[in-house]
């Protein structure tokens, strides 16, 4: 079975943009939290998201996704709407 992430900026920065939360840093934290416990449990484990999120998540934080899409680059959305 595949397990999906699914994260979009809204080209929102992630290091200062909170998305909610409290500091960003937290959901960055979030990000791995989930990422890792995922992993534990499952094999298959698939990130969709766009070229920020992409450095971020994969580049930066070195999380293990199994296999990453970058298609959310050209995602037509009010940046409001972040949670779709």
């Amino acid at each position: 079975m595949r397990y999906i992430q699914t994260f979009w900026t809204a080209g929102q920065d992630p290091l200062k943009h909170d998305f909610d939360w409290a500091h960003p840093k937290y959901n960055l934290m979030s990000w791995a939290l989930s990422c890792l416990s995922l992993r534990e449990h499952y094999e298959n484990v698939e990130l969709y998201t766009d070229s920020v999120g992409y450095h971020i998540l994969i580049d930066v934080l070195k999380l293990p996704y199994t296999k990453t899409h970058v298609v959310f680059d050209d995602f037509q959305c009010l940046s409001h709407h972040w949670f779709l």
